[in-house]
């Protein structure tokens, strides 16, 4: 009994079931009415001992929120409070050097060359308004409830 009474403890503890002040929290990320994949979805608390919440969107726009809770394991959601929230996503352009090195066209002693003469900082480009990548000038906020599924969508406009 005091055994199975440990596994259950040790199981609700291990999956973030221990935390009381512990929400879930899901949703959906959409972009001029059309599902956002790919982006990235993060929870600033507005207390300054909160903790971060991080997502990455999926095919569908749809996200799981994440939070680091101690050293080596992250928990499903974050803890219950006030957040800004802020979305991005960017595009990174490819270096046209190491594509022709991955295809076999130079050597690597050739990319290594062409890379030293270049300056760094590719253009990254954001794919939606850089404003919600701001916690300042996104606009998003989000109130998460203890043991709750908190399920909190995000419409974003090119407007």
């Amino acid at each position: 009994m005091r055994r199975n009474l440990f596994l259950i403890l040790t199981v609700m503890l291990l999956s973030g079931c221990g935390n009381p002040d512990l929400g879930k929290v899901s949703g959906l990320v959409t972009f001029d009415g059309q599902p956002l994949a790919g982006a990235s979805v993060t929870f600033t608390p507005t207390d300054p001992t909160g903790v971060l919440g991080v997502a990455i969107t999926d095919e569908n726009g749809k996200y799981v929120m994440f939070s680091p809770m101690e050293k080596k394991h992250h928990a499903r959601g974050v803890l219950a409070g006030n957040y800004t929230v802020t979305v991005s996503k960017k595009e990174i352009p490819l270096d046209p050097d190491q594509t022709l090195y991955n295809q076999g066209q130079i050597t690597y002693d050739e990319l290594m060359a062409r890379q030293s003469r270049r300056t760094f900082g590719a253009a990254i480009k954001s794919l939606i308004p850089i404003r919600y990548d701001d916690s300042t000038t996104s606009g998003l906020t989000a109130e998460v409830q203890a043991q709750t599924d908190n399920v909190i969508n995000f419409d974003l406009t090119s407007k």
